[in-house]
């Protein structure tokens, strides 16, 4: 987890204990703003802080790291999420101008700059699982981009106010716009969620990008992170959500389905398979895959972990 005080901490899920500290003199007080790890050498974290990425050695044996490995300049603008690619040796890092910043790895420094197709703030960038050439960012501008980050153009370009338009109205969008807070895919790549700011969170298939299911009014303000719970089956899908409302909550894909298909299903709010009030501001959440344990971070300086029993 990344924080305001400038440091990184890595906890183990065993005994719900912080085990290991990591920071760098040039963080300069800033906040950590996203963190990712390499999927094929897990001794390579990666995070952001104002303007740049650091890279840190795991295998550094010291509880308390004070210097980072190599840090690198990534344009001048603060960054809000990074992603590595699977094969890697590629970094992207989304800015507060709405651009998009490949990085490569193996010669610290960026290479390409996906721009012009964002207006605003991109807030989430993902690269999809198992694809050698596409990424996905979303901004507030409300609108998500899949890119063909070899060539830098756009694949598709979806803009949510018609997408919910379409797809059913939300009461909170007058109030809350559509802005794309985060994207999230299934492991192997076929599905991704999408958490946006009016409380939806629309589920794609990712060859397809049309016709997504939507968890309508999910949340009563901002979504803040969504993650797939489980099974990356249609069939059993599970899907994990939180917001600005402080719900912390499980949603049934199948029930999703028969919503959509129901000729009431306009009439009252769908109800999650699990849900709790969280105690505080919701910042971000995390499944662990292995054990489903939701991990919360918010604005205490706590994580806390819920363990759903389904």
């Amino acid at each position: 987890s990344g924080t305001e005080d400038s440091s990184i901490r890595l906890w183990d899920l065993r005994t719900d204990r912080s085990v290991r500290r990591f920071s760098d003199n040039s963080f300069a007080g800033d906040a950590v703003s996203s963190i990712a790890f390499s999927s094929t050498d897990a001794n390579r974290m990666f995070c952001s802080v104002a303007h740049k990425v650091y890279e840190f050695d795991m295998r550094n044996p010291s509880i308390l790291v004070r210097e980072a490995f190599v840090n690198m300049e990534v344009g001048q603008d603060e960054l809000n999420q990074i992603s590595v690619h699977d094969n890697g040796n590629l970094l992207a890092a989304a800015d507060d101008m709405g651009e998009i910043h490949l990085v490569d790895l193996s010669r610290h420094g960026v290479i390409k700059t996906l721009k012009n197709k964002h207006k605003n703030l991109c807030n989430t960038v993902r690269f999809r699982p198992g694809s050698e050439y596409e990424l996905f960012s979303g901004a507030f501008d409300c609108t998500m981009v899949a890119w063909n980050f070899v060539s830098a153009k756009p694949l598709k370009r979806i803009d949510m106010a018609k997408e919910i338009h379409i797809n059913g109205p939300s009461n909170n969008q007058t109030v809350n716009p559509p802005f794309v807070q985060c994207i999230n895919f299934s492991q192997d790549g076929q599905y991704l969620t999408v958490g946006l700011g009016n409380g939806n969170v629309l589920l794609y298939e990712a060859r397809r990008l049309d016709q997504p299911m939507l968890i309508y009014d999910a949340h009563m303000g901002s979504v803040v992170q969504t993650s797939f719970f489980g099974s990356s089956n249609l069939v059993d899908m599970r899907i994990a959500s939180t917001g600005n409302d402080g719900l912390v909550a499980v949603w049934d894909v199948s029930t999703i389905w028969d919503r959509l298909t129901s000729e009431s299903a306009d009439e009252e709010r769908l109800q999650p398979l699990w849900g709790v009030s969280h105690h505080s501001k919701p910042n971000w959440m995390v499944v662990d895959p292995s054990s489903l344990a939701i991990c919360v971070a918010d604005t205490s300086s706590h994580i806390t972990v819920y363990r759903p029993q389904l």
